[in-house]
């Protein structure tokens, strides 16, 4: 699981760009429920999600990282 600030940082740049909860999840072909529990931390956030995540945000998933 990837920790609180990481997911922070994803919530703040989705908004930024406009995106909801459920564009999200659409994204990457899941529920919104499932996206919103693991942007929320309840559930687990893969790598494989991390990745798609980033791409969705045109950023590197390092720049994740950065600054956490």
């Amino acid at each position: 699981m990837y920790g609180l600030e990481v997911r922070r940082k994803i919530r703040r740049l989705r908004k930024a760009m406009g995106y909801k909860s459920g564009d999200m999840a659409k994204c990457l072909g899941i529920s919104m429920g499932h996206y919103c529990r693991m942007e929320k931390g309840r559930k687990r956030m893969t790598l494989q999600y991390l990745e798609a995540i980033a791409d969705i945000l045109e950023i590197e998933v390092s720049d994740l990282y950065r600054g956490c």
